[in-house]
């Protein structure tokens, strides 16, 4: 559904973001 890809993308930007942090 919608609302799932939202939150499936939502945890690959997080993960993209710790992984980007210093």
């Amino acid at each position: 559904t919608l609302i799932q890809s939202k939150n499936f993308l939502k945890r690959i930007n997080l993960k993209i973001n710790e992984a980007l942090k210093p």
